[in-house]
Parts: C-alpha cells; structure tokens; sequence
C-alpha cells in the first residue's frame, strides 16, 4: 500500500513521464525503416510556420517548415514539399539552421518530423559525421546490413532544442 501512494505520488509530480512519447519500433529497425521509405534525406530548415493541420490528424496545430536538401540518401528528395512537425510530446522541435535526417512514404508530398517515424534532429552542425546517416549510406551503397550499434538504441538521442533563438515558429 504505501509503494502504491509513492507511486501515485510520483506520476501526479511528474506528469511528464506519464505522457512521454510512446512508440511500437519496427522489428527490423533502421534498416527496415530506410527499406520501406521512399525518400531519405538530410535536409536543413532555412523557415517555418505555425499552421492548422491539414491532415486533420491532430486535434490543433502543427508547425510546416521549408528546407534545402543537404544530403539525398535514397529516392527522389525534391518530391518532398514541406516538413510537418505536430505539436505534442512526439513532434520533434524545428529550429532554423538545424539539420534533419527525414523520411517520406508511399506518395507523402511532406515529410514528418516525429521521433515514432525515425526523424531526428542533428543539429546545427549537421549529419556528415552521425553515426545513423553514415550506417545508411553503406547500408544504401554497399548493402552492408545496418547492426545494433547504429540502430535508433544505440546512436545519442538528439540534441535538445538551443535555448536562444530557437522555436517553435515564435511559441517559447
């Protein structure tokens, strides 16, 4: 009974880690995820906007960016139109200047920068010596199978958002 109350006590203090984003990874992994997309790139924000989503998906907003293709991996990157981050616990803030690894779908016009779809942000610095972008170029050139040390586990999660100058198109 009182493990019980501590618990309870800790999830009414941190409601936080109560609604962290939750997702069902795919067996097969990264190599999996670059398998079945369509278009894999690194790309750089150069702008972004708040906007309703147009999917109708989310119950609010979602933030729309533009980019330059920094780096094709797979597919046709121009076919990419915008980036679409949702405002929730697993959208993946957008910050100008900073690269992202994304990935597209089937016939997607937009990329979707969300932790459960494989998006990461790689800074401001950018993807040419990350750990996960060099496995998928040698996945891609070589066929060489993408192990666990370079799959979602096993590279540093994301760096976080730089405090100043940073948004979410003008949300603190």
């Amino acid at each position: 009974m009182i493990l019980r109350r501590a618990l309870l006590a800790l999830i009414a203090a941190m409601p936080g880690l109560v609604l962290a984003c939750s997702c069902g990874w795919p067996r097969d992994g990264l190599q999996g995820q670059v398998a079945r997309a369509r278009v894999v790139a690194v790309v750089r924000v150069t702008a972004a906007e708040t906007i309703s989503d147009p999917s109708g998906e989310s119950d609010g907003n979602v933030v729309r960016a533009r980019f330059v293709v920094v780096e094709s991996l797979k597919g046709d990157s121009t076919s990419i139109e915008s980036l679409i981050s949702p405002i929730s616990f697993c959208g993946i803030d957008i910050a100008i200047g900073h690269e992202y690894l994304v990935y597209a779908h089937d016939r997607e016009r937009a990329a979707f920068l969300h932790y459960c779809g494989g998006a990461r942000d790689l800074g401001a610095e950018g993807g040419t010596r990350d750990a996960q972008v060099l496995a998928i170029r040698r996945y891609l050139a070589e066929a060489r199978p993408i192990g666990e040390r370079d799959n979602w586990l096993g590279v540093p999660p994301p760096p976080p958002p730089p405090k100043a100058g940073a948004t979410r198109c003008g949300q603190p």
